[in-house]
């Protein structure tokens, strides 16, 4: 059980470049699935309207763990990876704001906290 424990907290640890671009592959394609599903059970099984306000979240949530996922192969930093970093977790922030009473809002939180420091980690590793 102990060897569990530290093998998971060694997985979800900021290391190496190539860990943490593995690890920021891995949970947006969780989070990538995650949200699909949830988008999918409510448009489905709850009829919210395709094009309304909780529809447009999940999609513009699924539109980060994409960006991330496709970030992670890059070699180098630039300053137009960087400005589109910036964009990106900014409205993460925002979409997380807007959330702010919802009962998923700590996960949410964290999960977007955590998403936060992994690409920017990453993205300082990078060569120039």
């Amino acid at each position: 059980m102990k060897n569990a424990i530290r093998y998971l907290i060694a997985f979800y640890a900021l290391g190496s470049l190539s860990h943490t671009k593995r690890l920021i592959r891995y949970l947006s394609v969780i989070c990538f699935l995650f949200y699909l599903s949830f988008w999918l059970f409510n448009t489905i099984f709850w009829n919210i309207d395709f094009f309304g306000k909780t529809a447009l979240f999940g999609l513009s949530l699924e539109l980060y763990p994409i960006f991330c996922f496709c970030t992670s192969f890059a070699k180098r930093r630039s300053s137009v990876l960087f400005v589109a970093g910036v964009i990106v977790h900014v409205l993460l922030a925002m979409l997380v704001a807007m959330n702010l009473y919802s009962s998923a809002f700590c996960v949410l939180f964290a999960g977007a906290a955590y998403f936060t420091l992994a690409w920017f980690w990453m993205y300082s590793k990078l060569e120039n």
